[in-house]
């Protein structure tokens, strides 16, 4: 018990991420440069995906877990962004009840979806998250209907959508592909007690302080070198 409380300090210390206390067992991502690149080839628009992660300069040195919540806000900016504008054309045309069934959409979108993946991250649930991504994707996409032509949303719901939804995947789902299967394979450790068995070749159980100290001098995993995520256990 010693060893293992000894053992989650350290990994505190090294892998700032999300609260241990939600997690049953974790994955440790060493830093990739090129991570931005590798996903955003993987969503359906890589420029926005790229030009807009990379916009926000926190994105130089950002983490698997840093990306999500960079990507969170992005988003929360283009659907304010996309509400003000639909408050604007009201303010034209105030009998359209397609702008005001947009405005819901939006209201929701900021007020719950958005929220959601936020809290999601702070939880350590990327499933979670996800789902209030995908929220937002729907609830853009459903704007767009609507109309039964081009609308005066159009672009503007299409980033909110591609920004909230990437692919058939989350884009915390993504960075998680990526780096399983990129050279620097993220490892799997076991942070309870009462799990004997993973699902993954690589592993690392809280227990097992020798196997723990290979992995770290293996991966040259130091301050700020790598990102703890925690993985949901059913």
């Amino acid at each position: 018990m010693r060893y293992s409380a000894c053992l989650i300090q350290l990994i505190c210390l090294v892998l700032v991420f999300l609260p241990l206390s939600h997690c049953r067992r974790a994955v440790i991502f060493p830093m990739d440069a090129n991570l931005i690149d590798q996903t955003c080839k993987k969503t359906p628009n890589y420029n926005l995906c790229v030009s807009s992660l990379k916009s926000d300069p926190r994105s130089v040195k950002a983490d698997v877990a840093s990306l999500g919540f960079i990507t969170v806000d992005i988003a929360k900016d283009k659907a304010t962004d996309t509400a003000n504008r639909i408050n604007e054309l009201l303010k034209q045309s105030p009998s359209d009840q397609r702008l005001k069934t947009c405005a819901t959409f939006y209201h929701t979108i900021l007020v719950a979806d958005v929220p959601e993946a936020s809290q999601g991250f702070k939880l350590g649930n990327p499933k979670f998250a996800g789902q209030g991504m995908n929220d937002a994707a729907d609830a853009a996409e459903a704007c767009e209907k609507e109309f039964s032509s081009k609308s005066p949303l159009t672009d503007k719901n299409k980033v909110v959508h591609d920004l909230s939804r990437s692919g058939k995947t989350t884009f915390m789902q993504q960075l998680v592909s990526h780096t399983y299967e990129s050279h620097i394979r993220g490892y799997v450790m076991n942070l309870d007690s009462a799990v004997m068995t993973l699902p993954f070749d690589a592993n690392i159980d809280i227990r097992d302080t020798v196997r723990y100290k290979e992995v770290m001098k293996q991966i040259n995993l130091g301050p700020n070198e790598g990102t703890l995520a925690c993985e949901s256990v059913p």
